[in-house]
């Protein structure tokens, strides 16, 4: 059995999500909750939870400012946030799990199997040191992605990416200086993590980093720094020619 916490200031919000993980995952066991991040530390030094359901903005202390009080946290996070894009972003790029708010099952129940999975590989504490860096950094290709490859995440620049291909169910993530990841995500998946990466979807099987290209040809290729040769597809040939290379 997998034990929790709960570290929110809002009374209705701990209450629900109680409720919620009591019907859908009635294995975990709840030890105690917070309403705020300095409760919560106190709370989890005391009882040494596996899972901790963080807020991240708090009265006195905020959720990331809780974190920063462990080096190496030996419990897993799964963050509990209102729409806030800005957040969301670094949340993503550093594989930190979270739910929203209004909380929804299929959410609650994705987040906590994949946290028992993270209980295991005890994989949290280099991400938690990526989201505190991203946080500053969200649309900056200094910012540091966690692609998870087999059992393994690696942490790569978003600088060092040159492009993503989907394959199979897959994508093979390309970097620049020629090292090939392979992930279980989907291309949709990381379409999704790094538009704002001034990342472009050329074509349904590619997406390419815009800061590594290098020519476009009529025929619809556009070639990497790299030498890779890229297909455009035929619908998103004018776009691309205005909104890649007319910003070059």
């Amino acid at each position: 059995m997998h034990t929790y916490v709960i570290i929110d200031d809002e009374s209705k919000i701990r209450e629900v999500l109680k409720l919620k993980l009591d019907k859908l995952e009635p294995s975990l066991e709840l030890l105690g909750e917070a309403a705020n991040g300095r409760a919560g530390k106190e709370l989890i030094v005391k009882v040494k939870p596996d899972i901790v359901f963080l807020d991240i903005e708090m009265p006195e202390m905020s959720g990331l400012e809780m974190l920063e009080q462990w080096d190496t946290p030996d419990f897993v996070v799964i963050f509990a946030t209102g729409y806030n894009d800005y957040a969301l972003q670094a949340l993503r790029l550093s594989a930190i799990d979270y739910i929203l708010k209004p909380l929804r099952n299929d959410d609650i129940k994705d987040a906590v199997q994949k946290a028992i999975s993270q209980v295991q590989l005890r994989q949290d504490a280099k991400n938690l040191e990526r989201l505190r860096n991203n946080l500053s950094k969200v649309g900056d290709q200094s910012s540091t992605i966690a692609i998870a490859d087999g059992n393994t995440y690696h942490h790569v620049l978003v600088s060092d990416i040159e492009h993503c291909e989907g394959w199979q169910k897959y994508t093979k993530i390309h970097c620049i200086d020629g090292h090939v990841l392979i992930s279980s995500y989907s291309l949709g998946h990381y379409g999704d993590l790094l538009e704002s990466y001034n990342f472009y979807l050329c074509h349904k099987s590619h997406l390419i980093n815009v800061q590594a290209v290098d020519s476009y040809s009529k025929d619809g290729h556009v070639t990497m720094k790299s030498g890779a040769v890229i297909p455009v597809s035929r619908r998103r040939r004018t776009d691309f020619m205005n909104t890649v290379m007319g910003s070059q």
